[in-house]
């Protein structure tokens, strides 16, 4: 941070903390996006992580955008709504997550219909939603 901004005084990024609990906790100035990792085991839902939004909404004082840096599964919009639990992206992990070793999609996380659905969802915005917005 110190060596981008100071000595190169590069000022237009956007940086994200992912320390995962308080005590990896950075400068609040240091910082523009809070987020976290969350891996769970194929068979269970996945849902809002609503505990996770929380948790990090406290640590930041609400203060911050929030986001899933890291998931193995897909976040499920319609219950980030209903538990005021909305992530300002996901990145959703990739290798054994998404495809098997021959390249042909893997399905033990989501389905291709469950990425259809989010990707194709009123609640998600996506690139083609973004440049029809604001071109």
């Amino acid at each position: 941070f110190q060596r981008l901004t100071s000595y190169h005084e590069i000022n237009n990024l956007i940086w994200i903390w992912n320390g995962q609990s308080e005590s990896y906790l950075v400068p609040e100035n240091t910082y523009d996006i809070a987020s976290v990792d969350v891996y769970l085991e194929p068979e269970m839902e996945y849902g809002s992580r609503y505990e996770q939004f929380q948790a990090l909404k406290i640590l930041t004082g609400g203060r911050k955008l929030l986001a899933l840096s890291e998931c193995s599964a897909l976040p499920d919009p319609e219950m980030m709504q209903i538990d005021h639990s909305v992530w300002s992206f996901f990145g959703l992990w990739y290798g054994d997550y998404l495809m098997n070793p021959d390249g042909t999609f893997r399905d033990d996380y989501y389905s291709s219909n469950d990425l259809y659905n989010l990707y194709n969802s009123e609640l998600a915005l996506s690139l083609n939603d973004f440049r029809s917005t604001y071109q």
